[in-house]
């Protein structure tokens, strides 16, 4: 009887810690060379719409952060290589600069 008490103790705390890490992970979004730079921000909120969380950040200030970090990954109007933006479960919103296992292409 003790122990299945502490079988079943051990097994909520597995589900705890895989809930905790589940909240503390970051999310990131792909964005593929040739997307028009303009179309960027609504793949971003999109994104943070399918994990439910709100972000932080609006179309203007992912613009404002796209042009103050990664300029010079815009040619024409368009991206010129795969850019990659990250979230956490607070909605705060960040360009990485580069790609990750966790990686995930905007679904549209």
């Amino acid at each position: 009887m003790i122990e299945l008490r502490a079988r079943r103790k051990v097994e909520l705390a597995r589900e705890t810690i895989r809930a905790y890490e589940a909240a503390i992970e970051e999310r990131r979004v792909r964005i593929p060379k040739g997307v028009k730079f303009y179309d960027i921000p609504p793949v971003v909120l999109r994104e943070g719409d399918r994990w439910g969380i709100h972000m932080q950040s609006n179309i203007v200030d992912i613009i404002r952060m796209i042009r103050a970090v990664k300029p010079n990954c815009l040619v024409d109007g368009r991206t010129n290589r795969a850019i990659y933006f990250e979230f956490n479960p607070s909605g705060r919103l960040r360009l990485s600069s580069t790609g990750g296992r966790r990686t995930r292409s905007p679904s549209n």
